[in-house]
């Protein structure tokens, strides 16, 4: 591959990083501090809804850790 032709890729991909990395620091924040890396029960409807409410429980994590640190800043 040419430097040219690289260049010409990452800009191209440039608009995706920030996407891409929000929803993979979801999936690692689920994976990791969820503790969530593998599949617990037998049947798709139950680990369904363990997905879901372990998701519904990271959004509750990150909007929490967001409202914190809205009030440190305020405060400074």
């Amino acid at each position: 591959m040419s430097d040219e032709h690289r260049k010409n890729q990452r800009e191209e991909e440039k608009p995706k990083h920030k996407i891409r990395a929000k929803v993979e620091h979801s999936f690692a924040l689920i994976k990791t501090t969820m503790q969530q890396s593998t599949t617990r029960f037998i049947g798709l409807v139950r680990n369904n809804m363990n997905f879901t409410i372990t998701c519904i429980a990271a959004n509750l994590k990150l909007f929490a850790h967001k409202k914190i640190k809205a009030q440190k800043v305020r405060i400074r």
